[in-house]
């Protein structure tokens, strides 16, 4: 049996606490908060493992973790759009506060920059916890 590598797991649940925060109404910018936690928690938990053996090594590691909760993020978030924009549940979304219909290319858009900035901020937080792993090492 193969062992899950710690990018996956961190960025499958970095991707689902993106999508859960984001869906919270007035939630704001405040969701961009797991992919960067996420980019930290890898390169600290690797670290702790003895993996950690050099700056872009954690940067590479940052890297794959965002791109995994983007990746989940946007296919959650889209999912979720979709379902709300059908008929059935246009009703449940105007009183979540949706107004009018959903433009499907421009939240298309928008969900993609969001994940982007998810996977620079997975990064970033990646390259700067790798001198606090290091330390722990």
């Amino acid at each position: 049996m193969t062992k899950v590598p710690t990018a996956m797991n961190i960025g499958v649940l970095a991707g689902v606490g993106f999508f859960v925060h984001a869906m919270v109404p007035n939630s704001h910018a405040w969701p961009m908060l797991w992919p960067a936690a996420g980019g930290l928690l890898a390169v600290l938990l690797t670290a702790r493992d003895g993996a950690v053996t050099g700056f872009w090594n954690s940067i590479g590691l940052g890297l794959k973790t965002g791109a995994i909760a983007g990746a989940v993020f946007f296919g959650a978030t889209a999912a979720a759009l979709w379902l709300l924009s059908s008929s059935q549940l246009t009703r449940l979304a105007r009183q979540l506060g949706a107004e009018g219909p959903i433009n499907a290319g421009a939240a298309s858009v928008g969900l993609a920059m969001a994940a982007i900035i998810g996977l620079v901020l997975a990064t970033v937080s990646a390259g700067a916890a790798h001198p606090l792993a290091r330390s722990r090492a």
